[in-house]
């Protein structure tokens, strides 16, 4: 059995690891790495609910777009599941949507449930940055 660590590391590998979309390395757009640099400030500062909502103004196809859409399918379905599954996608929703919907509607006992996703993030978000490949100006 994995411990949560290696979950972590795991998943943030297949991440930085997926095909490549001629941007960068692996499919790491520069963006995306500068981004996940970023990350850990935004959620600390703000929250997962108000890093969602910036994200979903950039749209997500922009590079915070795509990390939070990685950070919802990590807290949703990996072996690590903090979330329960992410709900329909209704007509007109961005990608984003339904993980808002899911951290946003219930009671207080969902507020226990956004304080996990928030840490869960946070954590794993440490791991998409640790190991993000070089960016630009790192690499000269």
């Amino acid at each position: 059995m994995k411990n949560l660590e290696q979950i972590r590391a795991a998943q943030a590998l297949r991440f930085w690891n997926r095909p490549g979309n001629g941007e960068g390395v692996a499919g790491a757009t520069p963006a995306e790495v500068e981004a996940t640099r970023r990350l850990p400030v935004l959620l600390l500062k703000h929250g997962l609910l108000a890093t969602l909502a910036l994200a979903k103004s950039q749209g997500e196809r922009s590079a915070l777009g795509k990390l939070m859409l990685e950070i919802g399918g990590f807290l949703c379905s990996s072996e690590r599941r903090v979330l329960p599954p992410l709900p329909p996608r209704r007509p007109g929703e961005s990608a984003l949507d339904p993980l808002i919907r899911l951290l946003t509607e219930g009671d207080a006992a969902h507020s226990q449930r956004l304080q996990q996703a928030t840490a869960e993030a946070l954590a794993y978000g440490g791991y998409l940055r640790r190991f993000a490949p070089p960016s630009t100006a790192e690499a000269k």
